[in-house]
């Protein structure tokens, strides 16, 4: 059951990585961020449209960055396609999605603090990955056990 739900939950957040990639490619971060915001206003209270992402220099990096996000969605849907054989390399994944979460918290600490959406991308970035190294466990216990 852990199993299943492990390897499931891996192909939803890979379609969603490699989804919001492609859309920081093809629609820039702007407009990615502006959808990413209506779908998170049940969660938020009175937001206000994200302004400072269509500046060229935002722009410009976050496009040219897009492929990374792109290709560590691909990787961990390979993992989850392959999940029996590349069990072994999901923690590896998920302290990668969990560094995220720690860049954006360096980057309130540095910078400030940032628009509201941020906090739910946040959440998403730390919560996530504990969860899914939840069941992880439970995959490897269940595994070594039987």
């Amino acid at each position: 059951m852990a199993f299943h739900l492990l390897r499931i939950l891996l192909f939803i957040s890979s379609i969603l990585i490699i989804g919001i990639g492609l859309s920081f490619f093809i629609l820039g971060p702007s407009v990615t961020l502006g959808m990413l915001l209506e779908l998170s206003k049940p969660l938020l209270t009175n937001p206000v449209p994200i302004t400072d992402m269509a500046t060229p220099n935002v722009d410009g990096e976050i496009r040219t960055l897009s492929p990374f996000l792109i290709s560590y969605g691909v990787l961990v849907m390979l993992a989850a396609k392959h999940l029996r054989t590349h069990l072994y390399y999901v923690p590896h994944l998920l302290a990668i999605f969990f560094a995220t979460g720690i860049g954006r918290v360096l980057s309130y600490y540095i910078q400030g603090e940032p628009h509201q959406l941020f906090y739910v991308l946040l959440a998403v970035e730390l919560g996530m990955p504990i969860l899914l190294y939840l069941i992880y466990r439970m995959v490897v216990v269940k595994l070594t056990k039987g």
